[in-house]
């Protein structure tokens, strides 16, 4: 202790830990710190952990074409309706953003109508079905947009009804635009969660300070009898605050993290049904390790705040 003279220094070290001054770690408080630091580490990583796998599936859906389907309404002239479907790939090929267009052929679409009309699906584009009714079917297109492309869904159907009336336009992008939503809200509730769990551990470091504070009423007063600073006391709480969060932290940085990879890589090894798909980028794994050292950084904080103000109201 460098403000104290040897001889009181020798007179404090009996009952002060190897590292401090005040005998912060030999109190029941400091091991509700360490565990109750491991437990909240614990959920904060696994609820960080939910946040990585949303945003890598949101980063997978970016990456996806978005699929566009166009149904032409049927046209009993074959020429005619030649005719419009190479007009109206012209017309989708030349428009920004389009990947390919192209037409679904005849069986493609018998094997989509098959499992509602049976095996005689066929039929029903001739010119009487398997009840003898005429029915038709339209002719459909796909079309698939570069990732990332904002579709102008109102302009598209505007152009083809201008060119083909009757067109109709099915976005199969609904679903992936709703998953999108659903990652997005799990990412934020998810990350929300985890900052108020590291959040809460400061917390926890401020109220076990107070208790500290008052438990250590006699010792504190004898530091300062002996030419301590107030700084140099608050920083004797915020480095118990540190060691001992910290080592709750990496205990509970582990245990979840063992729990990440064995949900998701172990059911490949194990042979379980996968709860995940979706892996962890790098950037997800070093974000996921910066959980326990913030922690165990916002708990100092918190202790050496408290510490400050409580120690200045006891002066």
């Amino acid at each position: 202790m460098r403000h104290l003279r040897p001889a009181a220094r020798l007179a404090i070290e009996p009952v002060a830990s190897a590292d401090l001054d005040l005998p912060l770690d030999d109190t029941p408080t400091s091991r509700v710190l360490l565990w109750l630091t491991a437990g909240l580490v614990y959920l904060a990583v696994l609820a960080f952990g939910i946040a990585a796998v949303a945003d890598g599936q949101l980063d997978d859906f970016k990456r996806q074409p978005r699929i566009v389907t166009v149904a032409l309404p049927p046209n009993p002239d074959p020429a005619a309706a030649r005719a419009e479907v190479v007009d109206v790939l012209e017309l989708l090929r030349t428009r920004p953003g389009v990947a390919y267009a192209s037409l679904i052929d005849d069986a493609e679409i018998d094997s989509l109508v098959q499992p509602w009309l049976g095996s005689d699906a066929t039929a029903i584009a001739g010119d009487a079905g398997p009840l003898g009714l005429g029915m038709p079917l339209p002719r459909l297109i796909d079309i698939a947009y570069n990732p990332g492309v904002a579709v102008d869904l109102a302009a598209l159907d505007r152009d083809l009804g201008g060119l083909v009336p009757g067109t109709t336009i099915g976005d199969s992008g609904l679903l992936q635009r709703s998953q999108e939503r659903l990652s997005m809200l799990f990412r934020s509730i998810a990350m929300g969660i985890g900052l108020a769990l590291v959040l809460g551990t400061a917390g926890i470091a401020v109220w076990i300070t107070r208790l500290d504070l008052r438990l250590h009423g006699q010792a504190v007063d004898l530091l300062r009898s002996m030419g301590a600073t107030d700084r140099y006391i608050a920083q004797q709480f915020e480095h118990h605050a540190l060691g001992r969060s910290l080592r709750g932290a990496f205990l509970g940085f582990a245990a979840g993290l063992s729990t990440i990879v064995l949900v998701l890589y172990g059911p490949p090894v194990f042979g379980w049904a996968a709860l995940v798909e979706q892996g962890l980028a790098p950037v997800h794994w070093v974000l996921l390790a910066i959980a326990p050292v913030a922690t165990a950084l916002a708990a100092a904080f918190g202790a050496r705040l408290t510490a400050h103000f409580g120690l200045a109201r006891l002066r």
